[in-house]
């Protein structure tokens, strides 16, 4: 390992590497395409994995490394995202915000983005996902190989193709002077517009590879999958392994009736309340607010703040929004449910209610 890798693996950046500044982009942007209710539910970025929106495991992920500055670039939802985060996070992160008013793909949007900023370096990545790579290494891969373009990426293996493949996690790290290679105007993606352009030009593209891919949000059934990958994770880290309650990882306030019954991992917002006999069946997390009444039962499913799960109801892998009920005795599986909205989404089959309770109900495979 070099010695520039040395001083940057495992520490915090500062403001510089090798006398060049960093900052990050957060690509924030996203379209509705498919005209679902679940893409109406809430901006993408800001839609709650875990209780915490998608978009702040960025932002930590980014803090922690100590970047000074991250630009968040995005359309419509410029607004919205400002409104939830202000001008800066956490320790000392300071963000700033560029609005496209016409699609740029992901190309288009760094270079107008980075037009914000002087730095040297740009450390890149969606905004709806959760990146994996640990970022001292890769600005220090980056570094050492010359590179003017470093691409995250994981492998993977296909029946279909023979050799070692790797998958984009949609993380890079770009040089300034690759955005001169990037149209001022109209659609510019990077994969497919700017990756060609430095390959003809001669310029270095890095591969950085990591252990495992970036779970991203995409539609709902994404949506439920990154919440299953998070849920798991917060409750190995915060949920005692011990006791009545093990795997339950809870906030302070939440309460738990001592004749609840609970099948971790599960996770529990600010003020959540689950009432006596009412079974809770993980992966599952239950929002900020929401009450689960006496013998309802949540299985495999993400409940949003200030919600009520009526008595005797039975709720599995379903996403119920924000403020939203489920009425008594209600029997709903595989559904989107808010206020206004009932749709169908994830299940081929209703499940019965006992196959939970007798534990027949399998987890499914994580996606």
């Amino acid at each position: 390992m070099s010695k520039t890798a040395n001083s940057l693996t495992g520490a915090g950046l500062g403001k510089t590497v090798n006398g060049k500044t960093v900052s990050g982009i957060v690509l924030a942007g996203s379209y509705n395409w498919s005209g679902s209710s679940f893409e109406t539910l809430r901006v993408r970025p800001l839609l709650p994995v875990a209780l915490s929106p998608i978009i702040h495991r960025v932002l930590d992920w980014l803090d922690a490394a100590a970047v000074p500055d991250a630009i968040i670039c995005a359309n419509g939802s410029t607004s919205a995202l400002q409104r939830n985060l202000g001008s800066s996070y956490a320790k000392g992160l300071s963000l700033g915000y560029h609005h496209d008013g016409s699609p740029r793909g992901a190309g288009g949007c760094v270079k107008d983005a980075a037009a914000q900023s002087s730095s040297d370096l740009f450390i890149v990545t969606d905004g709806t996902s959760v990146p994996t790579a640990d970022i001292p290494a890769l600005l220090a891969h980056h570094v050492d190989t010359g590179a003017a373009l470093t691409v995250v990426a994981h492998r993977r293996t296909s029946p279909y193709a023979a050799g070692t493949q790797f998958s984009p996690t949609g993380t890079y790290v770009f040089n300034r002077d690759v955005l001169d290679q990037i149209p001022a105007t109209s659609f510019h993606d990077i994969k497919e517009g700017l990756m060609p352009k430095l390959y003809q030009d001669g310029r270095q593209i890095a591969l950085f590879e990591v252990a495992s891919a970036s779970p991203r949000v995409l539609n709902a059934d994404s949506y439920m999958a990154l919440n299953r990958w998070m849920i798991e994770r917060v409750s190995a880290a915060t949920a005692p392994s011990t006791g009545r309650f093990q795997g339950l990882s809870a906030h302070p306030s939440a309460w738990v009736d001592d004749n609840a019954v609970i099948v971790g991992p599960v996770v529990l917002g600010e003020g959540a309340r689950i009432l006596s006999n009412a079974t809770l069946v993980g992966p599952c997390v239950i929002g900020p607010g929401t009450t689960v009444c006496s013998q309802a039962t949540v299985a495999r499913s993400v409940v949003w703040e200030n919600s009520v799960i009526g008595r005797d109801a039975f709720v599995d892998q379903c996403i119920v929004g924000e403020g939203a009920t489920i009425e008594a005795h209600a029997s709903i599986a595989g559904v989107l449910r808010t206020k206004q909205v009932e749709r169908r989404r994830f299940l081929p089959r209703r499940q019965k209610k006992n196959e939970v309770a007798s534990g027949v109900l399998a987890r499914p495979a994580l996606s």
